[in-house]
């Protein structure tokens, strides 16, 4: 496992040094939508919890196209799909 998401960090901050700051409205929709906490510390969470934080990392920047390899893994599909994670597209 990386010792990154291991490590005594915030989401705010790991996902601030990927970039969060640049895509913050999109960034805060996918923090809603899967039930992601700035606040938490990265080595107290859950493998759910930590794959949900390594999700929005992966999909808050701008992609014409993004390969995602069993993101369901771990994951009740419903809480995915077949609406939440579509509704977040650029206007």
């Amino acid at each position: 496992m990386n010792p990154v998401v291991r490590g005594d960090l915030l989401v705010s901050a790991f996902l601030d040094s990927v970039g969060g700051y640049r895509h913050k409205e999109r960034r805060d929709k996918l923090l809603d939508i899967l039930d992601v906490d700035l606040d938490w510390h990265m080595h107290m969470i859950s493998d759910g919890e930590r794959r949900r934080v390594q999700l929005v990392m992966g999909l808050m920047g701008e992609w014409d196209v993004l390969l995602l390899d069993e993101v369901s893994s771990g994951f009740i599909i419903s809480f995915l799909f077949p609406n939440h994670l579509f509704r977040i597209g650029y206007s």
